[in-house]
């Protein structure tokens, strides 16, 4: 029987939680019709601050979609027509420094945010921050963000030993600085460093525990690693929190089949995470074929290859497909 080998299944869901290792996003929220995709809405709170001048973005990287508004005078503010799927949740200000990014899952029904800001002193209003939720609780020193901020768009460029001594400056002035621990694991991964990844990706876990971002991105680089125990075990404490991280679904998934767990357990788990990951699809279906069940299989290709994310092994689906119909 023609199959699919698992470190297929696992490579192609890697890219998802390392934005930066991705092209910038095409703004196509022109061509999203309304009826296509949900109300995501929300308030934004910034101590005070003026709102007039700043942007809201949800950005998604495959495929690559971008949907902005501004926000009203009360805070208030809305997308429509916006596809399922993972993306950051971003603030900018007029001159597009990042205020604020984070990790958010748009499922298929109306959804609400909550942006929490600190205030603002007006006399650093030009400078760029990254605010997030970990950063509240935390005072970062503010040549630590310098630092950071660097890195960032270091990492947006490529400039990867760049971003790297940026980063491995930030959290050496502030070693409790989450997101500079989980941008240096990415940096890391990026040059193939990959002990030193996992070493800044479960630190940043480990200091914002909370944070679907940094839990994501240690998932899928434990998956890479073929740690798929330690994987299973990151993202059973991320459900656990009450998070619904499609990554953590599909990492679940992967660690029980390989560690040859309950399959049934895990066909749950990628059918609640195929709709942000389509590749979940193909392992359930590799999974379904392996006993026995084609038709199960079958149906599962058939919505792979109905996803927008069907890449080059597309031949190579429609061929397994075929052979499981012959029988």
């Amino acid at each position: 029987m023609f199959s699919i080998p698992l470190s297929l299944v696992v490579a192609c869901a890697v890219a998802l939680a390392f934005p930066w290792s991705r092209s910038s996003a095409q703004d196509t929220s022109q061509v999203h019709s309304e009826q296509a995709g949900v109300t995501v809405n929300g308030d934004i709170v910034a101590g005070g601050s003026t709102l007039r001048d700043w942007t809201i973005e949800l950005v998604s990287f495959s495929p690559a979609a971008a949907y902005r508004t501004v926000p009203q005078e009360d805070g208030f503010f809305e997308f429509r027509g916006v596809a399922p799927g993972i993306y950051d949740l971003r603030v900018t200000d007029s001159r597009e420094n990042v205020l604020y990014t984070q990790v958010v899952s748009v499922g298929r029904e109306k959804q609400t945010f909550c942006i929490r800001l600190p205030a603002t002193d007006p006399a650093e209003g030009s400078k760029a921050q990254t605010v997030s939720f970990q950063e509240l609780q935390h005072k970062v020193p503010r040549k630590a963000i310098s630092e950071h901020n660097k890195g960032v768009s270091a990492l947006k460029k490529r400039q990867l030993s760049a971003a790297a001594d940026h980063l491995k400056n930030a959290v050496a002035i502030d070693p409790e600085f989450a997101d500079a621990q989980n941008n240096l694991g990415i940096a890391y991964f990026r040059l193939k460093e990959y002990g030193q990844s996992v070493e800044h990706l479960q630190r940043a876990v480990e200091l914002a525990p909370g944070n679907q971002h940094a839990n994501d991105n240690l998932c899928l680089l434990l998956l890479r690693l073929k740690r798929y125990a330690e994987a299973g075990r990151v993202a059973d404490r991320v459900l656990k929190h009450g998070s619904g991280s499609a990554v953590a679904h599909y990492a679940i998934a992967v660690s029980v089949i390989a560690e040859g767990g309950n399959i049934g357990g895990a066909l749950e788990h990628l059918r609640s995470a195929s709709d942000e990951i389509p590749k979940g699809h193909l392992l359930a279906a590799r999974v379904l074929a392996n006993a026995g069940r084609r038709i199960d299989a079958a149906h599962e290709l058939e919505a792979y290859l109905r996803s927008p994310e069907t890449g080059s092994e597309r031949p190579e689906v429609e061929e397994w497909l075929a052979e499981l119909k012959q029988y």
